[in-house]
Formats: C-alpha cells, structure tokens, sequence
C-alpha cells in the first residue's frame, strides 16, 4: 500500500510539472494568436490603418531567442 502511495504521489508530481510546463506554452501562443487577431479586426474595420505582417508564432520565438541577451 505504501509503495503504491509512493508510485501515486510520483506520477502526480511529474504529471503536475508537465503539465505546467505545457499550459505556460500554450498560453504564450494562444496570447500571441489574440493580439494578431485583434490587430487584424481593428485593419479590417479601419481602412486607414495599416495592416500589421505578423511572423508565425514559431517564427516570432526563433527571433526572440536570438535577440535574447545571452
């Protein structure tokens, strides 16, 4: 019983950190995908704007980690 509590706990821990890891992830994208989007409305609805070219989101993270101070 005790060892299966131990192997329970466990993989509470790593599911619990991997899922973090993946919900930050996720967030970052979903966050980039909305200000695109919100961008895009606001050059559709208003001629006189320009309409922004955003990279991909993936493009976006190359950049940001090659401009990152090291």
């Amino acid at each position: 019983m005790v060892d299966t509590m131990k192997d329970v706990t466990l993989l509470l821990l790593v599911s619990s950190i991997f899922f973090c890891a993946c919900s930050t992830e996720t967030a970052k994208r979903t966050g980039y995908e909305m200000m695109k989007q919100y961008d895009r409305q606001k050059c559709l609805n208003d001629p006189k704007i320009e309409c922004p070219n955003y990279p991909s989101y993936n493009e976006y993270e190359r950049m940001r980690n090659e401009n990152a101070p090291k």
